[in-house]
């Protein structure tokens, strides 16, 4: 209690630097209960002489304390997140990372977590490293208990993201930077592997929407809108100077509504009906469509059947079934000359029967990989079809 009046007092009259060596010296163990109050103090008087590693390092160690020693809305007095040059010579950068991200905390400030980004960059830049993880190989320098602190809550993704290429990559940074951590800082494993856990789920689902994009049935729309633009501008032109002078006022809401229905309801669509085959604008408009849906449908280029034909008939769909069981060495590969491969991987295992029966296991395998992919080309060349006359069993309608 005497130390810490003693404290107050060159404080208040202004003896900052007599202040701030005589609660150093004398250390946190000689105050007890009453250690915050003279934290505050010594705070306060390195701030008044701008000793700003001092106050860097104060807030980044007595801060990251499970009991805190300090309240956290008490940083913003100390730090700010205005002037980069109040960090800018701090001699351990990851102190700097910790206290913003501490004063981040006790603001949740847009601003603040801008410069806690920028920090981290200057961190990795200083230390001659790419990425948070490459950090952890280098010779520990900062106090543990704060360099466990900025791999646990620093290093998260939305501080770090900005270092990486895409949301995959940002990931698997966080993955390795938990994997490792998980081994050291022993207090949160539990939070580390479930977090790697999230992390596994989310990879997962990314990929299986790659996986989905790549298949899904898709026409290149933009080309279309090029196309009819282009072919289709003058029989369009055409058919609104057909219309009679009467209609033209509601023509662009009759000409949205009738081409909406066809396009919500396919061959349920009604609207058209109402279409009359005497009048010679109608006729145009029904050309209109006609060429529209033919060049969705059936263009070389970008059509639905070029998409079916490169994407689906030709390469996922045969790539997406037999994958799997290929890998898995329950079918093999065509060759050329159209006799399958040998099934070496099941035979081996069989090698105690005799070589006769060998043979016969060899021959029914070989007859299973035919027709397993004799299914999937019927199933590819009859299905995966537009349905018209040529393909009755299209199921593209």
């Amino acid at each position: 209690v005497q130390n810490t009046f003693k404290a107050m007092s060159m404080v208040n009259n202004g003896y900052y630097v007599e202040a701030t060596n005589f609660i150093s010296n004398l250390g946190k163990s000689n105050y007890g209960n009453l250690w915050s109050i003279n934290l505050d103090f010594l705070l306060s008087s390195d701030f008044n002489i701008s000793d700003n590693n001092s106050i860097v390092r104060l807030i980044a160690t007595e801060g990251v304390r499970k009991k805190k020693t300090f309240p956290i809305h008490s940083i913003s007095k100390y730090l700010n997140s205005n002037d980069w040059m109040i960090y800018k010579n701090i001699d351990d950068p990851l102190l700097v990372c910790v206290s913003i991200h501490l004063l981040w905390k006790s603001n949740d400030d847009a601003e603040t977590a801008s410069m806690l980004r920028f920090a981290i960059r200057q961190c990795l830049r200083q230390k001659k490293v790419k990425l948070p993880s490459d950090l952890i190989k280098l010779k520990r320098t900062t106090p543990l208990r704060v360099w466990k602190y900025f791999f646990r809550e620093v290093c998260k993704n939305q501080f770090i993201d900005q270092l990486l290429q895409g949301s995959n990559d940002l990931l698997l940074e966080r993955q390795k930077i938990c994997a490792h951590m998980s081994n050291v800082d022993y207090e949160f494993t539990d939070k580390y592997e479930n977090e790697m856990a999230d992390i596994a789920s989310s990879l997962a689902i990314d990929n299986g929407k790659k996986i989905i994009d790549r298949t899904r049935i898709h026409v290149d729309a933009d080309a279309l809108t090029r196309w009819a633009t282009k072919e289709l501008i003058e029989d369009y032109r055409r058919y609104h100077d057909l219309l009679d002078v009467n209609v033209k006022a509601s023509f662009e809401n009759e000409f949205n509504e009738i081409l909406g229905d066809i396009l919500k309801k396919g061959g349920g669509a009604t609207k058209w009906k109402s279409l009359n085959k005497d009048s010679e604008a109608d006729m145009v408009f029904i050309s209109l469509l006609a060429r529209l849906s033919d060049e969705f449908l059936n263009s070389p280029v970008y059509g639905l059947d070029f998409y079916l034909s490169k994407r689906v008939r030709h390469q996922s769909f045969i790539g997406l079934i037999r994958g799997p069981l290929e890998f898995g060495n329950l079918i093999t590969t065509k060759e050329s000359s159209g006799e399958y491969d040998k099934n070496e991987h099941v035979l081996s295992r069989l090698s105690h029967l005799s070589e006769e029966s060998l043979l016969l296991v060899d021959i029914e395998l070989k007859k299973f990989s035919k027709k397993f992919d004799d299914l999937l080309e019927k199933t590819k060349n009859s299905y995966f079809q537009i349905n018209d006359i040529d393909n009755p069993k299209g199921l593209i309608k």
